[in-house]
């Protein structure tokens, strides 16, 4: 596909963008009557797509996305207007019939709503995953408003700001919030189950979720080496061609630096033209530090998989992005918006595009990108703990470094996709699916990470995440799921906010 006009149009916009009176609008119109409307707004600009995103666009429609998605970038991430702009509405996806719940006096019993996990598409419901005997016996003791109560009280005095999504059966059952998402030092704004925060390493399932779509709509094995979907000009290290999908998506790669555990290179590294890298910072999963990570390639791979030493590294799924687009994507579109756009912008745009169409859309969340949609003045922050009075902070735009890290999601946005993912077909169909749970790809493995998802009634399939933030979303027995977000770091949780997750739902039976 050739964007030349398209990049052509969105140049002139700019430029005239860039020019005009703070109060003047700019238009570029795109292929196919696609519009991309550039307003200047004090204190900053804002970013608005005119047309609503459907879970299959035209060519015109997926290259207008990949355009604004850049256009954003170049621009210190110009943000929505409104987080409404952005939201796919469907009578069945409204939550307002479940009140969100607040702590401080103002508590409202939630009550049942319709159901998230919609049917769209001729989509099917996935067989419930199964219980285990002890639990199915009792269904009927589960206590909801426990297990909610449970929650509430295991953050409520560990947290700046906190929100969490309780669903069952596909429904959306109870939601709420409490705190602050802006403290009084930047002007105070509650927190809420609906407003969007960085989500961390929770971003690996959405990854692979999306890594797996791909394989299935190409064909592609997860016992196949990833090495024919890597960037052309790459020279993969050592090992590299031994690395599969599977040992990727179960932290079996061994890419990393020996002895670091940093999923990069180590702090200090006198690497001609590398800059140091960190795991867990953007700076650590760039498209320069993904690029240096399989250039050094690996220790020898063991032929079986599940034998293969685990090493969590986010460098994993930042790696993804790349073999999505590789696997999706034809080189002379890569090749077309590299003439334009940094590199590394240009992949994750591509793969923001992707799990924006293949994810997002069909479980009705709609995002610009990996970067926060609000204001300046009304985005979510992220705080310490032990300094309340600190100056909040936010992660900003991970369109170069997206994969581990880098969604912005609210708690209801990732109840969404958990139910989507667990009981419909629309992001993968039962067999994937079944492989995703069955092998943990994308998920924690409870032999590694037994306190964040090994419970009393068998391993769960969860995730969670921490960047100046935690946070956790856990797949339940009896067609349950919970989800927690924290916009702050240093709260005194029991070894992980999964584990207060986990011990919520444990002990919500009579």
């Amino acid at each position: 596909m050739k964007h030349s006009r398209i990049l052509l149009a969105l140049s002139a916009a700019f430029a005239a963008f860039g020019a005009a009176n703070a109060q003047e609008s700019r238009r570029a119109t795109v292929a196919q009557g696609d519009t991309l409307t550039l307003r200047a707004q004090p204190p900053e600009p804002t970013f608005r797509l005119n047309h609503r995103y459907r879970s299959r666009v035209t060519p015109a429609q997926r290259a207008a996305h990949i355009e604004n998605l850049l256009q954003a970038a170049a621009t210190h991430h110009l943000l929505a207007e409104t987080e409404s702009d952005f939201r796919i509405k469907k009578p069945q996806q409204i939550f307002q019939a479940v009140p969100q719940r607040r702590t401080q006096g103002r508590t409202v019993a939630p009550a049942p709503s319709g159901s998230l996990a919609t049917r769209s598409g001729g989509a099917q419901s996935a067989a419930p995953i199964s219980p285990n005997a002890s639990i199915a016996a009792n269904v009927d003791t589960f206590d909801l408003g426990l297990f909610e109560q449970n929650l509430i009280d295991a953050v409520k005095n560990q947290s700046i700001g906190y929100a969490y999504a309780i669903t069952r059966n596909g429904q959306l059952v109870a939601h709420g919030a409490d705190g602050d998402a802006r403290t009084d030092t930047d002007g105070q704004i509650d927190q809420s189950s609906q407003k969007e925060m960085i989500i961390a390493s929770m971003s690996k399932t959405i990854t692979a979720a999306a890594m797996l779509h791909a394989m299935k709509a190409n064909g592609v094995s997860i016992n196949d080496s990833i090495v024919d979907y890597l960037p052309p000009g790459w020279a993969p290290g050592p090992n590299v061609e031994d690395i599969t999908f599977r040992r990727l998506l179960t932290h079996r790669s061994q890419l990393d630096v020996p002895g670091t555990g940093l999923g990069g290179l180590p702090d200090g590294s006198s690497n001609p033209g590398v800059q140091p890298f960190s795991c867990c910072t953007q700076n650590g999963n760039t498209h320069a530090a993904i690029k240096q990570i399989v250039e050094n390639g690996t220790a020898a791979i063991d032929n079986t998989p599940a034998d293969d030493p685990h090493d969590y590294t986010n460098a994993n799924y930042s790696l993804m992005r790349y073999l999505i687009t590789h696997m999706t994507t034809e080189q002379g579109e890569i090749d077309d918006l590299a003439e334009i756009w940094p590199i590394g912008d240009v992949y994750g745009a591509i793969y923001a595009q992707y799990v924006q169409e293949n994810v997002f859309s069909p479980a009705g969340i709609l995002k610009l990108g990996p970067m926060p949609f609000e204001t300046a003045n009304t985005r979510t922050l992220l705080y310490d703990f032990n300094n309340p009075n600190g100056a909040g902070t936010v992660p900003g735009d991970w369109l170069d470094g997206v994969g581990a890290n880098g969604w912005y999601l609210s708690a209801i946005d990732l109840a969404r996709f958990v139910v989507h993912l667990r009981h419909t077909n629309v992001i993968l169909d039962a067999p994937m699916r079944e492989l995703m749970n069955d092998l943990f790809l994308g998920w924690l493995d409870p032999g590694v990470f037994a306190a964040h998802v090994d419970g009393a009634f068998g391993d769960y399939q969860g995730h969670g995440g921490d960047f100046i933030m935690t946070g956790c979303m856990i797949n339940f027995p009896i067609n349950v799921e919970g989800v927690v977000l924290v916009n702050s770091a240093n709260g005194g949780f029991p070894t992980h906010i999964c584990n207060s997750l986990k011990t919520a739902y444990d002990t919500a039976f009579n």
